[in-house]
């Protein structure tokens, strides 16, 4: 959890040199429009990786409280889901790098993954809470990381929105 709130600082920090950096370009240079399209997606991009970030610590504090047990039935699919955001933030780094627009496409299905997964994993827990009152603080914890897992899959999905704005000059909505 320490290392957790060591890495939240350090995105703050950053984030905090990032607006002075940005304001400096603003007011210092003659930004020109396409400049001005990165700088505000960047400053907005900001944002929803502050949001993944907060997300993933109130997921951290949940699953530290109540940890899954090995035998468990949800935790394959809580790991699948890792490994589904982990692809969707190496998808907008190669967008990024390649300055590729064709991002919308290939986050829009992995959001649908996470979307699905959210739904059913809701639905179980539910009547596992029901089947076993005993446990239910526990489903209850997992209900709500697994509501954190989709909002950043939400807010990945908003930056790859914001990416696809600096390449293009256009909105979309990807999910």
């Amino acid at each position: 959890m320490e290392k957790a709130t060591q890495l939240d600082r350090g995105v703050r920090e950053k984030t905090a040199q990032f607006l002075d950096l940005c304001t400096e370009v603003l007011t210092l240079q003659q930004p020109m429009a396409s400049d001005l399209h990165m700088i505000l997606s960047a400053i907005r991009i900001k944002t929803d990786i502050e949001r993944v970030v907060k997300d993933s610590l109130h997921i951290i504090e949940l699953q530290l409280a109540e940890p899954l047990q090995e035998d468990d039935e949800l935790r394959v699919p809580l790991e699948q889901l890792g490994i589904t955001l982990f692809d969707m933030i190496a998808i907008i780094k190669k967008s990024i790098k390649e300055n590729s627009s064709e991002i919308h496409l290939t986050l829009s299905d992995k959001d649908e993954v996470v979307d699905k997964y959210y739904k059913e994993t809701t639905t179980k827990l539910r009547n596992h809470i029901t089947a076993e009152p005993e446990r239910a603080n526990e489903y209850i914890d997992l209900i709500l990381s697994s509501r954190m897992v989709e909002r950043i899959a939400d807010h990945l999905c908003n930056i790859g929105e914001k990416v696809y704005y600096m390449i293009t000059a256009e909105s979309i909505r990807i999910a």
